[in-house]
């Protein structure tokens, strides 16, 4: 089922990521997607809720911001795997077999291990819940920890600006 309404308040969902290899989240021809790890998020996130990635010590110090992005759609139960539209995409890497998912051969990011995590179980697999973005910012190695020097040194009615 493919979701597109609106909420009247949004989530944030903030976590610290481990590695950044264009798998979660994929950036790919103007769209940010989040199709595998971070089942809970993908699980959870609505239409309208904002996803944000920091950087966990063992990916950089200094936890500096790696993306954020706004949820504009949600696809559920492999309906992302099954749509062609999706097919290149990076973090596309599992396809419809008969009525199951299955992981594509030498799929990057993921082995067969990662299977449940990232899909659930047929026929349903309700983990194979995808989140898409139209509205982000993903720095990368351009990430920058400016945010939390900014935080720490402004009073609670200033409102938080980039200080460049």
């Amino acid at each position: 089922m493919n979701k597109r309404f609106k909420h009247s308040t949004s989530r944030i969902y903030l976590y610290k990521m481990t590695t950044d290899n264009g798998g979660a989240p994929a950036v790919y021809r103007g769209r940010l997607s989040l199709a595998i790890c971070k089942p809970r998020i993908r699980g959870k996130a609505e239409v309208g809720d904002w996803l944000i990635g920091v950087a966990g010590k063992g990916l950089r110090q200094g936890a500096p911001l790696i993306y954020i992005a706004r949820v504009s759609e949600v696809l559920e139960n492999g309906s992302y795997y099954a749509d062609p539209r999706f097919a290149k995409r990076p973090d596309s890497i599992y396809r419809w077999n008969g009525s199951k998912l299955s992981i594509k051969p030498r799929a990057p990011f993921h082995d067969p291990m990662d299977a449940f995590r990232d899909i659930g179980s047929g026929p349903t697999h309700a983990g194979a819940r995808v989140l898409l973005c139209d509205r982000y910012r993903y720095f990368g190695r351009g990430a920058s920890d400016w945010y939390a020097a900014v935080a720490r040194s402004r009073t609670s009615s200033e409102p938080l600006k980039r200080r460049v």
